[in-house]
């Protein structure tokens, strides 16, 4: 998302080649994990990383 100039979250769908129902629910669940933000553009959301650095540790 950082580099991509992602547009939307339906902009992200189509360059995923996924479906947009589906990336939106990977999406809020880094929403809710503080990962993401939207910024409203229009009558669009563009969703975009909060942090420059992300730490991923393995849960066990």
């Amino acid at each position: 998302m950082r580099s991509g100039g992602v547009g939307s979250v339906r902009g992200l769908a189509r360059s995923l080649d996924r479906d947009k129902a589906a990336v939106s629910r990977d999406l809020d669940v880094l929403f809710r994990e503080d990962l993401i933000e939207y910024v409203a553009d229009g009558n669009k959301k563009r969703p975009e990383l909060k942090h420059e650095t992300v730490l991923v540790e393995p849960l066990a």
